[in-house]
């Protein structure tokens, strides 16, 4: 840790302590948390001061958080709530409490969470810090395989028992985290550029986990998340700051603003398999789907992009083809309606005309994050960084134009696959 750093919890505990009205001391244990609690609480103050724009930090306040798998086992209720407590009184923090529903397995009710934020003679001090905080390395603690289910409208990590499946995954992330962390990825923005990134941003959905309308340089790892409480379901990478950026192209003159990545100063190139999905449908199915582009065959290259997220919608749905998804639009597709849509997908994937509507996306998500993790542990254990970016990767482009990191991809997706 950063000296300075260390100085200011030194010192916010002593302040702190002083103006506690307890009866007896803590345990040596508790004291060890409440100290590491106000750690907690003071580096996620610093990073929401680096964060573009500057956000407010969340301190949880739901009991069975704390008891979660996967929170940190050395935060715990009372001292987080002893040190935020301290941290109010001395007039440190500014806050706010908001409240969010949630549902679990026959209970409902709401959990209890605080924006904070520094008032300036904590800001002034975390400001001063000559360092960033995203040059922190993660804590060795954290779970990052996560399991999830949905329950009613939520979805929700559920514990588990680590299996021997489990902690080999754990310590493949750990590798690649570990690779992530020895190398500086940024985003080469010039002042110019700015007003553009920042007005993108703050039209991305936000929500209480993570306000997706903040560019967090500190988000340097990643985990992974199952889906529908299997581990044969999902299992996609995510966390990385690169992977929230704004980069879809709007209008004309929107920059794509990945490919400005850098890795330690370096330029950077992303590669797509652009048909993985349609690949997998038709190696299930034991039958050749030809070289012409999955997409481009329904309608043509200029509906290629609205053709991909159909043809994704379909197969990761069950139920009526005729309802259209919420966000299809008829002008997307040259004025043809959901129903007509449907149609030309069937009609140039009759080979596999059984996997649409087959509620097939978690599972083929499940085999694509088996292919992204051999991938990325490859590269990790020779020092390369890969940013996962769902179903493509982020590389040093020397792997791009040597066509190194398209050799792996299919070398994976044959040993995946088989």
């Amino acid at each position: 840790m950063i000296e300075q750093f260390d100085e200011i919890i030194t010192d916010l505990e002593t302040r702190i302590s002083a103006i506690e009205s307890r009866t007896r001391a803590r345990k040596e244990i508790d004291q060890k948390r409440f100290v590491y609690a106000i750690r907690f609480l003071i580096t996620e103050l610093w990073k929401s001061i680096y964060t573009i724009p500057p956000r407010k930090g969340i301190v949880q306040f739901n009991k069975n958080y704390y008891n979660s798998d996967y929170c940190d086992p050395n935060l715990k209720y009372q001292g987080v709530y002893d040190a935020f407590e301290g941290l109010n009184l001395l007039g440190l923090i500014e806050t706010e409490r908001f409240e969010k529903d949630y549902e679990k397995p026959q209970k409902r009710g709401k959990s209890t969470r605080f924006w904070i934020k520094p008032n300036s003679e904590l800001y002034e001090r975390l400001i001063a810090i000559p360092a960033h905080p995203a040059q922190f390395k993660r804590g060795s603690l954290d779970k990052r395989v996560i399991l999830r289910e949905r329950i009613g409208k939520d979805k929700v990590n559920v514990n588990y028992t680590n299996t021997p499946q489990t902690m080999q995954w754990e310590a493949n992330l750990a590798c690649i985290n570990d690779c992530l962390e020895r190398h500086w990825a940024d985003l080469r923005l010039t002042e110019a550029m700015i007003p553009d990134f920042l007005e993108r941003l703050a039209g991305r959905r936000r929500d209480y986990n993570e306000d997706r309308s903040h560019f967090d340089l500190s988000k340097r790892t990643i985990g992974r998340v199952f889906a529908e409480g299997r581990f044969d379901r999902g299992g996609r990478f995510f966390g990385h700051w690169a992977q929230n950026i704004p980069n879809k192209v709007k209008e004309e003159g929107d920059i794509k603003y990945r490919e400005l990545i850098t890795i330690d100063g370096k330029d950077t190139v992303e590669y797509d398999y652009e048909t993985l999905h349609p690949s997998m449908l038709y190696f299930l199915e034991d039958k050749e789907m030809g070289s012409e582009d999955a997409y481009s065959r329904v309608l043509g290259e200029e509906y290629r992009k609205p053709v991909k997220w159909a043809f994704n919608a379909m197969v990761n749905s069950e139920g009526n083809p005729t309802r259209p998804p919420r966000k299809f639009r008829i002008d997307d597709f040259g004025g043809l309606d959901w129903k007509d849509v449907v149609n030309k997908i069937m009609d140039a994937h009759k080979p596999i005309a059984s996997m649409f509507y087959s509620n097939k996306g978690n599972e083929l998500q499940f085999m694509d994050s088996q292919i992204a993790e051999a991938i990325m542990l490859k590269y990790s254990q020779q020092d390369y960084p890969v940013i996962p970016i769902h179903d493509s990767f982020i590389m040093h482009h020397g792997f791009g134009s040597t066509g190194a990191l398209e050799e792996t991809m299919r070398k994976a997706i044959y040993s995946i696959m088989g």
